[in-house]
Formats: C-alpha cells, sequence, structure tokens
C-alpha cells in the first residue's frame, strides 16, 4: 500500500513523506490486513494529518482484486475513524484529471505531474506512493477546504 503525505503551508504544497507498506504475500490475508494496518497507524501516528483520502473502490475484470482493494479501504477507513481523522474519497479518473487534465492518464505520467507539482527531484516511487501523493493533490485541490496536513492511501 503506498502513501503520501502532504502540506500546505504559506499558500503552496509541499512534500512532506512517501513510500509503501508491504505486507508478506505469502501470509494469510488477515495477518496481511494487520500488518497493513500496524505500519498505517505509525504513518498516522507520526504526520497526524487533518485528513485521510483514499481511492473510490473499484471493479475491474478481477472481482476478487475489487474485494481486496475493499478489504484495504477498510483498514484505512478504520484507523483514521479511530484517531479522529476526517476522510475523503476521490475516483481514480477523477484524481488523474485533477493532476493531468485526462482522465485516462498513465502511471507514469501521473507520477511526472507529481513530481513537477511538488517540485521533487525525482519521481516518486513506487507508482502506488505516487498515486497517493495524486490523491494529495487532488484533495487540496478542493473548493472550500483548508487543511494544512493531508495523508493518502492506495
Amino acid at each position: 500500500m503506498g502513501f503520501g503525505v502532504v502540506a500546505r503551508a504559506d499558500g503552496k504544497l509541499h512534500h512532506v513523506d512517501h513510500g509503501a507498506l508491504k505486507a508478506d504475500r505469502t501470509a494469510k490475508i488477515s495477518a496481511r490486513l494487520l500488518t497493513l494496518s500496524r505500519g498505517l497507524e505509525a504513518v498516522l501516528a507520526h504526520h497526524r494529518p487533518d485528513a485521510v483520502v483514499v481511492e473510490e473502490a473499484f471493479v475491474k475484470k478481477n472481482p476478487q482484486s475489487a474485494l481486496r482493494l475493499g478489504e484495504v479501504r477498510g483498514v484505512i477507513l478504520l484507523a483514521a475513524e479511530r484517531l479522529g481523522i476526517a476522510t475523503w474519497d476521490y475516483p481514480t479518473a477523477t484524481v488523474k484529471r485533477s493532476i493531468t487534465g485526462h482522465g485516462g492518464a498513465e502511471k507514469s505520467l501521473v507520477q511526472t505531474y507529481v513530481a513537477q507539482s511538488l517540485a521533487l527531484p525525482e519521481l516518486p516511487t513506487p507508482t502506488d506512493a505516487s498515486d497517493a501523493l495524486a490523491l494529495c493533490l487532488c484533495f487540496f485541490a478542493e473548493p472550500g477546504l483548508d487543511p494544512r496536513y493531508g495523508a493518502a492511501f492506495d
């Protein structure tokens, strides 16, 4: 699961952190979800964001993948709720359109635009982390919101 943290200060957005939380793919799903939950809680406790942003659930060709995505989203939403952090979610196409101007943009283009928008010296990796940073940028573009810190998980 990728994560990204962005802050707003002096009217500008600033990269704070990004990375990936990993679980042993050979472990049973409940153990993997627990590992992700602990990592997620550590990121949230460290950064104390004002908001958590996640990608809306979607079903492509593989219903099993959609089920796993839903399970991980549940872990994210529960962790945020436990800490009293507001949550937002956006469809993938909305995030891509907000960042690149095109709802069907490739991941590599999203990475490039995220790096440029946050003045990063290199492309953020892995792509799940750049997607999380893109979620943050989409969130901060929302009219009427004025959070200081936003964290996203993808």
